[in-house]
């Protein structure tokens, strides 16, 4: 009853609380809904809500309150549609505002269908403006959401609608005219003052077959303004297009109304650069330009990089060999052919010094006692022991108390008992989850090689430039020099502990390489420049019968000079001396080697190991550098290309080999540079390869000879043909005169699979 009591109290107070009381002259009291305002702001209740303000403000016809009122309070409007007033008042305020919107929308509809297009760029501003101010009184309907509670469409935004709609189209329709006729060179950027927004790929694509005759017939300095503005837009062959008129143009103007020359040409292709233009063809003079670098020089590895011509003048060019590059001399068909051949393209690098640098690896690891385990493990001891405090305590109950008190102890310690529990397993699991021993790392010092290496690349060129229309030409050669230094880290350590740190911006193999084999890039404008200036040397052109002999002349002395031999020619007491060369092993010890061919040195494959690049020394003194060009492991045998020439030794002919027969190795026994020692041949014998098990037996000449480390891989003679190379010996306690090279056989099958 007492509560009754009290929630009716609360009523009256809340009912009270939301009324006033006035005192009429009577004497009576009268209570009236609040419909005031606070500071500016509705106070709304049960008795004057959301709706009794619109009714106010809609019976006062204040629609600009009405308008704010609903925006604000759109949500209470949404929710209350079954309400007729509330929806009658909206749509009253929404069609009074329409209204009052109709004279300015019809204003701006006029103004649109007042504009007439096509219109020349000078009204584009205006025109824009019109657009934008029509677009802002149709946003002004959109941006009173009110409106849309009107009774009725409304029709002048409508008209507006479809009139800017249709202005808009005729306009972007006739966006590829406006822009072939406009004056890109003087009126500023097309697609920023145009009155509508187009697709400015679209657009210029369809504009450009009206646009590019146009183009053809003005200024050179008018094509590069529209191609800096608009030459990443075009297509391709737009560009291209464009890119040819300009040039064609400026051309003619060079020329002074003569038939175009190279010396015009390349005064207008300085212009056109300058201006920005690019061509790709050209219509006048006709010129083409040929390679014809020897296949042998190729193929033999004279050629170590190719030659990339920048072909940087609108011409033809090609690969071809001597006989179809003279197709066109004798006829009409062509004003100038341009032939070169890349003569000689060698690559060098010398490494100047060597440096070594000190650092560790990880040679192992060994394991200590770890102590986060004793921590572990006083934790699990903890845990045991206040399980056995929550159990003890749980077993002893609660003495002396009631049945109720003694279930409320007994649940507690259960739940004591479960965390307990809980923390002791999760002890036991941190314990197991701790390994007994921590692996240490065992650094162990070593020393890799920096070096500093100085590559450098020579290429010759020999040109011929044959003017067909005066029959003259001209022969000459361009030499191109390209130079860079590397500071290469070597042998460094897979587990060198500071590896990263060493290699981070440091310069590799790979990047010395790369430079030896990329293209060395010569443009055409620098060889027709080379020739501009020394054309009064030109000669008579002779027929091309006569033409041909003296380039294949030219072919010749180069390939002639390509395989004779360039090493010293002092007098020796032997001259086998002048074909062994002193192999330098990259981890420091010496091996032998012996030229099989004048840019070939054949050695042992354990005497270069896996190396790309060792260093060479002649017997006259000269140093080399050579890459390994090809292996074979089984053999023990390998192959490099040496910078420096040298003489190739006669390798051994006949089918047999008289046992006894005297025999001679040299080479450098234990760093003594060209030792020859003697002996005679012992035996032939086909024993098992020592550095790659399995395969056939190899074939090797027995000699007692004497052969110690730095004999490895030099020749073993017969008088002065190789019989062999030294590759081994038998060394054991009380064993000598054992010594072994691989039989000539095997050398000539291993030269004959690639070279």
């Amino acid at each position: 009853m007492w509560m009754s009591r009290f929630s009716t109290a609360v009523a009256a107070v809340v009912f009270l609380a939301a009324c006033q009381t006035t005192q009429g002259l009577d004497g009576t009291v009268s209570i009236n809904p609040v419909s005031g305002t606070s500071g500016g702001t509705p106070t709304y209740s049960v008795f004057w809500d959301q709706g009794d303000h619109l009714k106010e403000l809609v019976a006062a016809k204040d629609w600009e309150k009405v308008a704010a009122l609903y925006r604000k309070e759109s949500a209470h409007f949404d929710k209350n549609r079954d309400d007729a007033a509330v929806v009658t008042g909206l749509r009253a305020a929404g069609d009074a505002l329409a209204r009052r919107l109709i004279p300015a929308l019809d204003s701006a509809t006029k103004s649109i269908d007042a504009i007439s297009w096509p219109a020349p760029p000078s009204a584009w501003a205006d025109i824009k403006q019109a657009i934008v101010g029509a677009k802002s009184e149709l946003s002004a309907t959109s941006d009173e959401p009110i409106i849309k509670e009107a009774s009725a469409h409304n029709p002048a935004k409508e008209r507006l609608t479809k009139a800017i709609a249709a202005l808009e189209k005729r306009i972007g329709d006739g966006a590829p005219d406006g822009f072939a006729a406009f004056d890109h060179a003087g009126d500023g950027e097309f697609f920023a003052i145009y009155p509508v927004v187009v697709s400015v790929p679209e657009t210029i694509r369809a504009a450009m077959p009206a646009l590019t005759p146009k183009l053809n017939q003005q200024s050179p300095e008018v094509v590069a303004a529209f191609l800096q503005r608009f030459g990443d837009r075009l297509g391709q062959g737009a560009r291209q297009d464009v890119s040819a008129s300009g040039f064609q143009t400026l051309l003619r103007r060079e020329a002074r109304g003569e038939r175009p020359t190279l010396d015009t040409i390349l005064l207008a292709y300085g212009k056109a650069k300058q201006l920005g233009i690019e061509p790709t063809r050209l219509e006048e003079p006709r010129i083409r330009f040929v390679e014809i670098t020897s296949r042998t020089l190729l193929k033999e590895g004279q050629i170590e990089f190719p030659a990339t011509i920048d072909i940087d003048l609108p011409v033809d060019a090609e690969k071809a060999g001597l006989g179809e590059a003279l197709r066109d001399v004798g006829s009409d068909r062509l004003d100038y052919l341009v032939v070169f051949d890349v003569a000689v393209a060698k690559s060098f690098r010398r490494v100047a010094t060597q440096e070594k640098v000190r650092s560790q690896y990880k040679s192992g690891v060994r394991y200590e006692p770890n102590p986060a385990r004793t921590t572990r493990q006083i934790a699990v001891q903890t845990a045991q022991a206040n399980m056995q405090q929550v159990e003890i305590r749980a077993s002893t109950g609660c003495i002396g108390c009631g049945l109720i008190p003694a279930m409320i102890h007994a649940g507690i310690m259960n739940g004591k008992r479960d965390e307990a529990r809980q923390a002791l397993s999760a002890a036991i699991a941190n314990l197991e989850a701790e390994p007994v021993n921590l692996e240490k790392p065992v650094w162990a010092d070593y020393e890799f090689n920096r070096a500093h290496i100085d590559a450098k690349k020579v290429m010759s060129i020999n040109y011929y430039v044959m003017d067909l229309r005066e029959r003259s030409y001209f022969k000459s050669f361009v030499t191109v020099n390209e130079e860079q230094s590397f500071v290469v880290p070597y042998k460094i350590h897979d587990k060198d502990r500071n590896r990263a740190s060493h290699l981070t911006g440091a310069q590799r193999e790979k990047d010395v390489e790369t430079f030896e084999a990329a293209p060395v890039a010569i443009k055409l404008t620098e060889i027709l420049g080379h020739y501009q200036e020394n054309k009064g040397q030109s000669k008579k052109l002779p027929p091309a019968s006569a033409l041909r002999a003296e380039m294949l002349k030219d072919k010749n002395t180069q390939l002639a000079k390509y395989r004779e031999n360039t090493f010293d020619a002092r007098p020796l007491n032997d001259p086998r001396f002048d074909s062994v060369v002193v192999v330098y092993n990259p981890q420091g010890s010496v091996g032998s080697g012996f030229f099989v061919r004048p840019d070939l040195v054949l050695t042992n494959y354990h005497v270069i190991e896996n190396s790309k690049f060792v260093e060479m020394k002649l017997y006259d003194g000269q140093e080399t550098f050579g890459k390994v060009v090809k292996t074979d492991v089984r053999l023990d045998l390998a192959l490099v290309r040496v910078q420096q020439r040298g003489k190739p030794v006669r390798l051994y002919n006949k089918r047999t080999v008289d046992l006894g027969v005297a025999s001679e190795a040299i080479g450098h026994p234990n760093g003594l540079n060209f030792t020859i020692t003697r002996g005679v041949v012992s035996a032939l014998r086909k024993l098992p390869s020592t550095f790659a098990p399995g395969g056939k037996e190899i074939l090797f000449v027995q000699t007692d000879a004497a052969i110690n480390p730095g004999n490895s891989g030099g020749p073993l003679f017969i008088e002065d043909e190789v019989v062999g190379m030294n590759t081994q010996k038998l060394a054991k306690v009380e064993v000598e005169g054992l010594g072994f090279a691989i039989h000539f056989s095997e050398i000539n099958a291993f030269m004959s699979g690639d070279f």
